[in-house]
């Protein structure tokens, strides 16, 4: 096979992307090949398909299921209250308060919960899982097809005894299979009766079950000697480190922003950073299990506006929110960890505000 045959085999159209750039032949020494700018190309072409027809639609599935529990909290609690049961009602009161202020929620029960809340809380499980199932569904149809394009280059390439491209579309279909196809999405599609398959504690709004302590603030007790004025302002590579330390099962919020870049925080990993400096939408971990694990997306938060980030990190697995949707999972050993929460950027002219640092420890066992 020729050279041209190869560049205009490679001009490939599927599914939500309608053009592809066309491969051309090897260049000599620049400083990106030919074949990693395609690569590139192609690949922000079905990222941004994936953001699209993927993530935001599961970001708006999750938001409405999340207004339709809050609305049933209302509903039943009016009725409990009409109905003269102080105890129903308080226990709706207490949820309804919770779930306010954490916008999470339990995969399990505790069993001492009010009947009316557990009813509620069923219900909503089964719609979350139909979301989770659909979501995954979506994902393996988009992924499919990405790979589809990029399993043909390879071939082509491999014919054409052009090995060392070959080899780099070869490890951009690894990356993009690692990123998309987790094993949360995996074991989704896998059920066989998803409708009413209890969720993974990893997915969406859903946390593990719940301990009974409040989240404590950490802000106001901090490792070294900052005031504890709120919010508290950074700068020039300032940290924030908290006093206490905290082993998995744990839940940390952290609430912050940045005015340009590079916010970064640490616990399970010595940092994972939003809107890095070198490339926004990246997210970027750095130590602990979960080492190098970066991505392609996931990274980017808007600037001047507060967002929460959600780190939940369980004997073996982490997972990373940030506004309740999913940018980040993990399995591996964190059992071993033990450690405080820290705050800081990498560079010197970004200048953070952190609102909060709430940690809740989890029961012993949660997984």
């Amino acid at each position: 096979m020729n050279t041209s045959s190869i560049v205009l085999s490679l001009v490939l159209t599927a599914g939500v992307v309608h053009a592809q750039a066309p491969v051309p032949a090897p260049a000599t020494e620049p400083a990106q090949t030919e074949m990693q700018k395609w690569i590139a190309t192609t690949d922000t072409q079905w990222q941004s398909a994936f953001n699209r027809d993927v993530v935001d639609i599961h970001a708006a599935d999750l938001k409405k299921l999340a207004g339709q529990y809050a609305v049933s909290l209302d509903a039943v609690l009016a009725k409990a209250s009409a109905a003269g049961d102080l105890d129903g009602a308080v226990a709706l009161r207490n949820e309804q308060k919770r779930f306010t202020e954490t916008q999470v929620f339990p995969e399990q029960d505790d069993a001492a919960e009010a009947a009316s809340v557990k009813q509620i809380r069923a219900a909503t499980r089964v719609q979350l899982a139909r979301i989770e199932t659909e979501n995954a569904a979506r994902t393996k149809a988009l992924h499919a097809k990405y790979d589809a394009v990029l399993a043909q280059a390879q071939t082509q390439l491999t014919q054409a005894k052009r090995i060392d491209d070959a080899l780099l579309v070869k490890a951009k279909r690894e990356e993009v299979a690692a990123a998309w196809m987790t094993p949360a999405v995996v074991a989704a599609t896998e059920k066989v009766t998803p409708a009413v398959t209890p969720p993974n504690p990893t997915v969406g709004f859903v946390k593990p079950a719940a301990a009974s302590a409040n989240f404590a603030e950490h802000l106001t007790a901090l490792a070294n000697g900052r005031s504890s004025t709120t919010p508290l302002q950074l700068e020039k590579k300032e940290t924030i480190v908290t006093q206490a330390k905290f082993k998995p099962p744990v839940e940390i919020f952290v609430e912050a922003k940045t005015d340009s870049t590079d916010l970064r925080i640490g616990y399970a990993a010595d940092q994972i950073i939003f809107n890095w400096e070198r490339g926004k939408a990246q997210f970027r971990i750095d130590g602990g299990p979960g080492n190098k694990q970066h991505k392609k997306t996931g990274g980017l938060i808007p600037t001047n506006k507060y967002v929460t980030v959600r780190w939940v990190v369980m004997p073996k697995r982490q997972a990373v929110y940030v506004d309740g949707q999913l940018r980040f999972e993990h399995h591996g050993d964190y059992s071993g960890i033990d450690k405080p929460v820290s705050v800081f950027s990498g560079v010197a002219n970004a200048i953070l505000t952190v609102k909060s640092i709430k940690v809740k420890q989890l029961p012993s066992g949660t997984e």
